[in-house]
């Protein structure tokens, strides 16, 4: 969810700091001019944003005065890309590791066939990063 209000926050020139409260609560700290907000606002009550659709429609709470400290926009934004990319490394891994596991269990199967895939699949993705 965060990823995209960050995103869409871009198309309507407002700055967004979305943070995760609970499983169930993103808290989103908006930016910019009143009417851009208002239209970005309006745009992710109205639409499902997510990029991960369970079903379940989120709702979109009264706005309210931000009181809080000062938000150094650039800092949060590298942070967040850095913390992106590492989620993205992370799964990355992970199926990569679940690949290779399937292809041990051809390499047993099928014996050269299953060595002729994991040799294309690791030249795949050394070569498609």
């Amino acid at each position: 969810m965060r990823i995209a209000l960050i995103e869409l926050g871009g198309n309507f020139g407002v700055n967004v700091h979305a943070a995760n409260m609970s499983e169930f609560k993103v808290r989103v700290i908006t930016s910019g001019e009143i009417r851009s907000i208002t239209e970005f606002r309006d745009y992710i009550t109205n639409n499902d944003v997510r990029i991960k659709k369970d079903g379940i429609k989120y709702v979109v709470t009264e706005s309210q005065e931000y009181d809080g400290p000062e938000i150094d926009w650039n800092r949060y934004q590298m942070l967040f890309m850095s913390s992106q990319m590492s989620k993205g490394f992370r799964e990355a891994t992970n199926k990569l590791s679940s690949i290779d596991v399937k292809l041990d269990t051809m390499d047993k199967k099928f014996g050269i066939i299953g060595i002729h895939c994991r040799e294309w699949t690791k030249n795949y993705y050394q070569n498609n990063p």
